[in-house]
């Protein structure tokens, strides 16, 4: 979290003189109620010194933004670089599978042709 040039109020402002005087009215020894009413001072700087300001969950949501908008442009990358590469093997199987049926067909018309020619002399005879 950045820091702020402000000074962060406390949430809660506790006069620790009247919290130390109050204690002691309760039976605490004054050290003891001095020691609590410093502690609770402590506590309280050091927990709003941990929150998050409108600021920086701003700048948070735009970081997250901006690596969610690099993901999403990297991802379409690699789905088109994919596409393209199945066009490619799709066309070069076509091609391999208009070779491999021109060459049957070529295989077959020369049994046709042969059959033919067989049947023909068989015929003449």
């Amino acid at each position: 979290m950045t820091s702020l040039a402000l000074p962060i109020m406390p949430l809660l402002n506790i006069d620790t003189l009247a919290f130390s005087k109050r204690m002691q009215k309760a039976g605490l020894k004054p050290e003891i109620s001095d020691e609590l009413a410093e502690a609770i001072k402590e506590t309280q700087s050091h927990s709003i010194e941990n929150f998050a300001t409108k600021q920086d969950l701003d700048r948070k949501l735009g970081e997250t933004d901006h690596k969610i908008e690099k993901s999403e442009t990297k991802l379409e990358r690699r789905i088109d670089s994919v596409h393209q590469e199945l066009n490619h093997k799709i066309e070069f199987s076509k091609q391999e599978i208009i070779i491999k049926l021109g060459r049957a067909i070529y295989f077959a018309a020369g049994l046709i042709i042969t059959s033919i020619g067989i049947a023909v002399a068989i015929i003449k005879l």
